[in-house]
């Protein structure tokens, strides 16, 4: 073969073979470019949230009502009197269609600096202040709930907070197996706190959407998902 053709040749042929290298990378950018515009994160943090509530057995009788100060999960004493709080938290994620695809779901609870329960200066108290966080399984009203009607909870997906020695300490739980599952079934009533064991002198008191001391620590939701 002529040598004079062959050279002539070779330019074209590298640029075929050029663009044919850069043919599948394009098309991989503009796939991870399509993905990541397809992404939607909500953040939640709202202030005075309706559906934030303390179930709160007074000795034997209940007292529940909306969150004020703090959301706890709380065993402790007053005047002689025990009484058990559990945290009752809920989100709106009506937003996120029911077919979305959940990449991260986080909560973040920070604790309280300035509890108004317990021994006034501890936000975590007690020598197993464990508790769990658990998908709400059943609907709920503020209107009708009470220690002796508490909603329906699943210990499928539930997270466990280990019990600490430190009296301040935040929380960023990954709870993107219960977002998941409440956008799928439609099925969004909310997080249950308690503690794992209830026994008294024992507190996991994190600041409330009530708390006009630290707007920036009401507890927060940010959901990715495409």
């Amino acid at each position: 073969m002529n040598l004079n053709f062959i050279m002539q040749l070779k330019p074209l042929l590298m640029s075929r073979f050029y663009w044919l290298c850069l043919f599948p990378c394009l098309l991989l950018s503009i796939s991870c470019k399509k993905d990541s515009a397809s992404k939607q994160t909500l953040t939640l943090q709202p202030m005075n949230n309706p559906v934030e509530y303390d179930v709160l057995l007074f000795d034997t009788a209940d007292n529940s009502g909306l969150t004020s100060a703090s959301i706890q999960a709380f065993a402790w004493t007053k005047n002689g009197e025990t009484y058990t709080d559990r945290g009752l938290l809920k989100f709106d994620l009506s937003t996120i269609p029911s077919t979305a695809t959940i990449d991260s779901a986080n909560l973040y609870l920070y604790s309280n600096p300035q509890p108004i329960t317990g021994n006034f200066v501890d936000a975590n108290f007690g020598t197993d202040n464990s508790f769990t966080i658990q998908q709400v399984s059943s609907a709920w009203s503020p209107s009708t709930i009470s220690w002796f009607n508490q909603p329906q909870t699943t210990t499928t997906n539930q997270i466990v907070i280990p019990s600490t020695a430190e009296s301040m300490l935040d929380l960023n739980v990954d709870v993107k197996s219960m977002i998941s599952s409440m956008v799928k079934n439609n099925s969004n009533y909310g997080f249950f706190l308690k503690l794992q064991n209830e026994v008294t002198f024992t507190c996991r008191i994190f600041v409330g959407s009530r708390n006009t001391a630290y707007p920036d620590k009401h507890p927060k939701l940010v959901v990715v998902y495409h």
